[in-house]
């Protein structure tokens, strides 16, 4: 007798139980919605760079600010700040 966990009922895999039309409209849900929270925090995050908030805290720079309060590095954050990101 086979006693292989059937991978559609398996509770490590909640979303095995949507359909494929119901996964489908869920990723391009939270695609939007992931993109309206990132045009959000770029905004934000040219804001804090055009006032040079980060030398409140007595650091260099936005670079270093964002890794140090936001876990953001280097990299992420000149994606983050580049103008043709910017809408």
């Amino acid at each position: 007798m086979d006693i292989t966990p059937d991978p559609c009922t398996d509770v490590a895999r909640p979303l095995a139980r949507l359909t494929d039309d119901e996964l489908d409209d869920r990723l391009a849900d939270l695609a939007g919605r992931l993109a309206s929270v990132e045009a959000d925090l770029l905004a934000h995050l040219v804001e804090l760079d055009l006032r040079q908030m980060w030398a409140r805290y007595g650091l260099r720079s936005s670079a270093h600010y964002l890794s140090w309060r936001l876990g953001l590095t280097l990299g992420a954050r000149r994606r983050a700040l580049n103008p043709q990101n910017v809408t």
